[in-house]
This record gives C-alpha cells, sequence and structure tokens, in this order.
C-alpha cells in the first residue's frame, strides 16, 4: 500500500488533505525558499513544490507518493514574500 506524504508544515494544507479524508504522513521540507534574481511568482513556486518534494524523497519508504505544493503573494511579477512578523503582517491601509 503507498503512503501519502505531505511535504508541507503548512497547517492549512494538513486541513486541506484531512478535508479530502486521506490518510498521509508529514515531512518538513528543509529548503532555501528565497526567489532567485528575476524569478517570476509562477516559476517561483513550481521551483519550491519540486525542492520540497526532492527534500523530503529521502525520509519516505518506499513506494510514496508525496505531495508538494507552495504559495506565494505577488503583486504583478514582484513576489511579496513572508512577513517577517505580526506586526509586517499588518495591513496600514
Amino acid at each position: 500500500m503507498k503512503r501519502l506524504i505531505l511535504a508541507s508544515t503548512s497547517p492549512r494544507r494538513h486541513d486541506l488533505v484531512n478535508r479530502i479524508g486521506l490518510p498521509f504522513e508529514v515531512a518538513r521540507p528543509d529548503i532555501d525558499e528565497s526567489p532567485y534574481p528575476d524569478e517570476s511568482p509562477d516559476i517561483y513556486v513550481a521551483r519550491l513544490s519540486r525542492e520540497k518534494a526532492a527534500a523530503v524523497v529521502a525520509q519516505c519508504p518506499p513506494n510514496s507518493l508525496i505531495l508538494s505544493a507552495d504559495t506565494t503573494v505577488a503583486d504583478g511579477q514582484v513576489i511579496i514574500g513572508k512577513p517577517a512578523d505580526d506586526a509586517e503582517a499588518v495591513c496600514d491601509s
């Protein structure tokens, strides 16, 4: 039987997979999430998804199915990135 491995520590992704009703295990991908210079948001999230899967494959049992994803916020082609802290996450408008 194949095991589903979620290559994410995101509580939101855990919730989404739970809602589908699939049993899964979590593997923490340890990658550098810094965007490359001039990297577009769509290329950035695709690259991070591949890197997360590659980072956890060695931790997984044989015949595992690895699910990885990434989400980013962008303003046009400018990647905004994650806030450094709660204060940075607050909108001042």
